[in-house]
């Protein structure tokens, strides 16, 4: 499913989660060390399952290959979610932003978006297609949530 790269034990909610990593990221010294760190997060991360590499599980719009899915727990009625990107860097900001989200309720999800990049200083240093991308990304996200039924 994921690892949880920032959030030990319980989620405390989408806002609280995506300040955390605002804080976090806040202190690093400059993009390069942000960039390290998005990797290390890429390489963290669970494979992505091969069965679910198919066309409908695709961000349109990413200028890289770029999957995300969700699923449904039984348990907990709260969303699994799956991703990956043949790009270390937007795996990197899949594997953040699924962090954040992972646990969260439907309503809560709605008040992730790229806004949060901007916040953490990660989108600054991203070129016209690639936020472009990433905007793709999160409506993804959002599409599974709300409009996928």
């Amino acid at each position: 499913m994921y690892k949880n790269f920032y959030f030990p034990g319980e989620n405390m909610g989408i806002e609280n989660n995506m300040q955390e990593y605002v804080v976090a990221l806040s202190k690093f010294p400059d993009w390069f060390s942000k960039y390290d760190y998005l990797l290390s997060v890429a390489c963290a991360m669970d494979p992505f399952p091969d069965e679910l590499r198919i066309e409908e599980n695709l961000v349109k719009g990413c200028q890289t290959k770029t999957w995300i899915y969700a699923r449904k727990d039984a348990e907990s009625e709260n969303l699994c979610w799956f991703a990956d990107s043949d790009s270390m860097l937007v795996k990197g900001v899949l594997g953040i932003v699924i962090d954040i989200i992972s646990g969260c309720n439907v309503s809560e999800i709605s008040k992730i978006n790229t806004d949060f990049l901007k916040d953490t200083g990660i989108s600054e240093n991203f070129e016209t297609n690639r936020n472009i991308g990433m905007q793709s990304i999160f409506d993804r996200i959002h599409w599974l949530v709300f409009d996928n039924k």
